[in-house]
C-alpha cells in the first residue's frame, strides 16, 4: 500500500507525485502515505497500480502511471490519458480503456486528486468519448469520481464507493 486517504476533511488530497509522507511508520493509520522515494522504488518493481475505495469500484492501470501529471501544468487542467486494464464503476466494468484522469487534489485548489469526470472526457484536449462506462452518465454530472477529496460529489444512487461517508481510498501496487 502506498496511500490510504479517508473521505472528507482528513483526506490526503494531493497529487501522487508530491512528496507528502504521512504516518509512514504506521501503515494501519487512517491517513497513510509513503515518502516519494519509497513509492518510486515500489513503482519501479511493480507491474500494476490499483486505486479503490474498499468497495466494488476500482481502477487498475500499469504501475508506471503512479506519478502521472508530474511536470505538467500547476493548475487544475493537469490531466493525463490513462489506459486502464480494468475500470469498474457502479457495476459497469471496462477492460483496456483509455480514460482522461485528473491528477491534482483539493488541497492544491483543484477538483480532487486522481479523479475521473465522465462528462469531461472530450474537454481540455483529452479528445475522448464522454461517459466511457455506458455512453450515458453513471455518476452525477461533474462528479469527481474516484477522488475521496472530491469537490463535486456523486449524488446518483447507488453513490460511488469513493464518495460514501465511510470511504477510504487505497492506492496499491503489485
Amino acid at each position: 500500500m502506498l496511500e490510504r486517504s479517508p473521505f472528507g476533511g482528513l483526506t490526503v488530497g494531493k497529487a501522487l507525485y508530491n512528496d507528502l509522507p504521512i504516518s509512514v511508520d504506521d501503515p494501519a493509520a487512517k491517513r497513510y502515505r509513503l515518502a516519494k522515494p519509497a513509492m518510486t522504488a515500489l513503482r519501479d518493481v511493480s507491474t500494476d497500480m490499483r486505486l479503490d475505495c474498499r468497495g466494488q469500484d476500482y481502477l487498475l492501470a500499469a504501475a508506471s502511471n503512479l506519478f502521472n501529471g508530474q511536470g505538467g501544468p500547476l493548475n487544475c487542467n493537469n490531466w493525463t490519458k490513462v489506459m486502464y486494464k480494468e475500470a469498474q464503476l457502479k457495476g459497469n466494468k471496462l477492460l483496456n480503456k483509455t480514460i482522461c484522469t485528473w491528477n491534482i487534489g483539493t488541497s492544491e485548489g483543484c477538483a480532487g486528486a486522481w479523479h475521473i469526470d465522465e462528462g469531461a472526457q472530450n474537454a481540455y484536449g483529452c479528445a475522448l468519448v464522454n461517459n466511457p462506462w455506458k455512453g450515458v452518465p453513471v455518476a452525477s454530472p461533474s462528479a469527481d469520481t474516484f477522488a475521496t477529496d472530491a469537490a463535486t460529489l456523486d449524488g446518483v444512487n447507488p453513490v460511488h464507493d469513493c464518495h460514501k461517508n465511510t470511504a477510504s481510498r487505497w492506492i496499491m501496487v503489485r
